[in-house]
């Protein structure tokens, strides 16, 4: 990539040239969209007037932080369950023979289809629990989707007697999750264009044509209440301190809450959605 230095006596010329498409600007003479600054061009093989940087907010414009946030409440629970072999009364019980059992009473007594269990791990993790024996012991760690933490619990009782290692609740989400996290996008993008028109009457203006927008997030935050404290470090990285003024309002005791694991009651479970975007508006 070469970089060519346009000088102001080229940038006059070029306009003498093409009179009539040019137009004055505070900041520098620009012709027809074909110049956009007297400073430094990136060219990629091609010739400077192809291309077309984008041009720089030179109009007077307001940006604003619009938030948005949503309760709803799950309707999937996702469960993490972790099998694994052992030997006892020098008999061995066999991967096979515990995951079959497993799939089998998720499938038949809970009445949770197959499609609904997956591999955490799609390769078997072998732990060589023994060191006097040659034969490893393999563990296989499922993920299964319910749809209450009722079904959650029946297999929480059962865990002993199906012999699984580990049963937690790995996160709460909602079928229509997606659905939901539009409707909290679209409701932040509502909240910064009042915010803008408010505060621009304040000072007898009106807000313009939209200019620019971002996602300083990327993507809507969720709380559920098991992996709070991970969305808020993200919170807190990607959006940097100047979101926690004195009038930010935190309204939700699992706000800052650590991962409090299945200790947490399910009763009236709710999962919250928060999203930010930042809005830049013409005035007019």
């Amino acid at each position: 990539m070469s970089r060519l230095r346009a000088e102001p006596r080229e940038v006059r010329a070029e306009c003498e040239h093409r009179r009539g498409e040019c137009e004055p600007s505070d900041r520098v003479v620009v012709c027809a969209g074909t110049y956009q600054s007297p400073h430094l061009l990136l060219l990629s093989g091609i010739p400077a007037t192809a291309q077309k940087p984008a041009a720089p907010l030179t109009q007077p414009n307001i940006q604003v932080t619009g938030m948005a946030e949503m309760e709803i409440i799950p309707d999937e629970v996702y469960v993490n369950v972790s099998i694994r072999e052992f030997t006892r009364d020098k008999k061995k019980n066999t991967i096979e023979d515990l995951e079959g059992a497993f799939l089998n009473f998720v499938e038949k007594t809970i009445a949770t289809p197959r499609t609904d269990v997956t591999m955490e791990y799609t390769d078997a993790r072998i732990n060589a629990l023994k060191r006097r024996t040659k034969d490893p012991l393999i563990q296989k760690v499922y993920e299964v989707k319910f749809k209450s933490y009722d079904q959650y619990l029946l297999l929480a009782t059962v865990a002993d007697s199906l012999y699984l290692n580990n049963v937690y609740i790995k996160k709460y989400s909602h079928s229509k999750i997606e659905d939901y996290k539009k409707q909290v996008r679209i409701a932040a993008m509502i909240n910064a264009k009042e915010k803008a028109g408010y505060m621009l009457q304040a000072v007898n203006q009106k807000t313009g044509a939209l200019l620019l927008v971002e996602e300083p997030t990327r993507d809507v935050l969720v709380f559920d209440g098991l992996n709070d404290y991970s969305e808020r470090k993200k919170e807190s990285s990607l959006l940097g301190p100047r979101y926690y003024s004195d009038t930010r309002v935190f309204d939700d005791d699992n706000d800052f809450a650590y991962n409090a694991g299945p200790s947490i009651s399910p009763i009236q479970k709710k999962i919250k959605l928060r999203f930010y975007v930042d809005v830049t508006y013409a005035i007019a």
